[in-house]
């Protein structure tokens, strides 16, 4: 079986895309294009700050400096920024890639959690809504006893 790295590469179920010291993009799977709404090669050189929500920007520099100090950094929520100027929620997990006599380079996982954040706000709209009607039939029973 002749299998090769970009084979790999584009099999897998998540974003993958490989980063640059400087945050830009050397290499793209087919997920991360998907992921970006955009061709494969538009992703090619550039930074990926443009990729994101503006207010990601300060999280991204933190989790590219951990990454490149530690080895590794997990499940860190940011926002991207398509081009039809929709948001979408990533979980960014992020890993250092050594190489003899090359610079290192990050190799980024994302997954698109949208759906999952948009439920949870949904859970935690409800569970305000549960704990505020139970205080009220608290009160009302206690008012009732009275």
């Amino acid at each position: 079986m002749d299998l090769n790295y970009e084979s790999i590469f584009d099999q897998l179920l998540e974003a993958l895309l490989i980063l640059d010291g400087e945050g830009k993009v050397q290499s793209a799977n087919l997920r991360a294009a998907e992921l970006f709404q955009a061709a494969r090669e538009s992703l090619a050189h550039r930074s990926i700050a443009e990729l994101l929500a503006p207010e990601s920007a300060d999280d991204l520099a933190a989790l590219i400096q951990d990454a490149l100090m530690t080895g590794t950094v997990a499940g860190r929520n940011l926002r991207i920024l398509l081009p039809d100027r929709t948001e979408k929620f990533i979980e960014l997990s992020a890993g250092r890639l050594e190489a003899p006599g090359a610079d290192p380079l990050l190799a980024l996982s994302l997954l698109e959690v949208t759906e999952r954040r948009l439920l949870e706000e949904e859970l935690k709209q409800y569970t305000v809504e549960l704990y505020r009607r139970v205080e009220e039939r608290t009160l009302e029973l206690e008012e009732s006893r009275e």
